[in-house]
């Protein structure tokens, strides 16, 4: 009677043995069975449905971003028609945008949209502040980006184009942009660097106000030189490579 107790009680062991050792083994398989992550930075083109857009005169200018997407790329046409601009608050407060691609032909980024009058705001009995109505440009907002492309199509940085995108370390300005908007950079805090183009003839106030790290490179006695002695900006300057 002993001996058969003992016996059984042997065999639950075994089983709680042999149910351990699955478990165990079951795990490591699922461990090693994982897949390994792979970059997801996207390559190709948003479709037309992440967007909302208008026509004009045959050329598409992007209204609003209302993809799911982190990282966008702006597709170069629409309905066959030529991508040529970001319309101011086209993609306000996009906190999930980390990278952005903007196609060739684009020419402007932000100012399509009418501003309209000034707005006052009260701050007491006989102070009064006036602001513009629309006080973000196309990528206002946008808290987590990191990354810009911008083509050398672009002539025109609008006001408040990237107003507080505090993420966004590092900026390769075009080679053919002439302006660049009140406010563009403002609140930019950890860019570090920026390039300015010698062809670049006006710069709005407060461009890039708020960005305590950053370092202008621009050409001697270059529109942007003059600005950044202006305003207390630090820049280094470029020179031109002479040849012997």
């Amino acid at each position: 009677m002993k001996v058969g107790v003992f016996s059984s009680t042997l065999s639950v062991v075994c089983i709680i043995a042999l149910l351990a050792l699955c478990n165990v083994s079951c795990s490591l398989n699922t461990v090693t069975s994982q897949p390994t992550l792979t970059n997801t930075s996207r390559t190709e083109p948003n479709p037309a449905s992440d967007f909302t857009y208008t026509i004009d005169s045959e050329k598409v200018i992007i209204t609003r971003y209302t993809g799911a997407d982190g990282d966008v790329v702006i597709p170069e046409q629409i309905d066959g028609r030529r991508v040529i601009g970001i319309d101011d608050m086209a993609f306000l407060h996009c906190e999930r945008l980390t990278t952005v691609k903007i196609p060739n032909g684009v020419t402007q980024i932000g100012g399509f949209t009418p501003r309209g009058p000034p707005i006052e705001f009260p701050y007491g009995p006989s102070i009064t502040a006036t602001l513009p109505s629309n006080l973000y440009g196309a990528f206002g907002g946008c808290g987590n980006l990191v990354s810009v492309t911008i083509p050398d199509s672009v002539t025109i940085i609008g006001d408040e184009a990237f107003f507080g995108c505090v993420s966004l370390t590092s900026v390769t300005l075009p080679n053919n942009l002439k302006s660049i908007g009140r406010k563009a950079f403002e609140r930019c805090r950890s860019l570090t660097s920026i390039n300015i183009p010698v062809g670049v003839t006006s710069i709005g106030a407060e461009a890039f106000y708020g960005c305590p790290n950053l370092t202008v490179t621009c050409p001697p006695n270059s529109y942007a030189h003059q600005y950044c002695v202006g305003y207390s900006i630090k820049f280094q300057l470029d020179y031109p490579t002479t040849l012997s």
